[in-house]
């Protein structure tokens, strides 16, 4: 339901400095500057709701995001 591609830095492998802290994402992640929704589905899976659930839980461990959305739609991909 989302078309979305590979992120190109190695932002979200966690290796860029000694205590960077990445939100969870699956490999280098994904790109959030262009992205296709099929929002009939995203709305059939509750996705309002969803994303709110999963950023709420990693806030409580990362205490913000440095990337936006792209760090919370990734954590949701994930």
């Amino acid at each position: 339901y989302l078309g979305l591609v590979e992120n190109q830095s190695d932002w979200y492998l966690g290796k860029l400095w000694k205590s960077h802290r990445p939100w969870p994402a699956l490999g280098r992640g994904y790109n959030t500057g262009v992205i296709l929704i099929h929002l009939d589905v995203m709305r059939q899976r509750n996705w309002s709701q969803k994303w709110k659930l999963i950023a709420e839980r990693d806030l409580t461990t990362l205490f913000s995001t440095q990337l936006a959305d792209q760090d919370i739609i990734n954590a949701v991909v994930k």
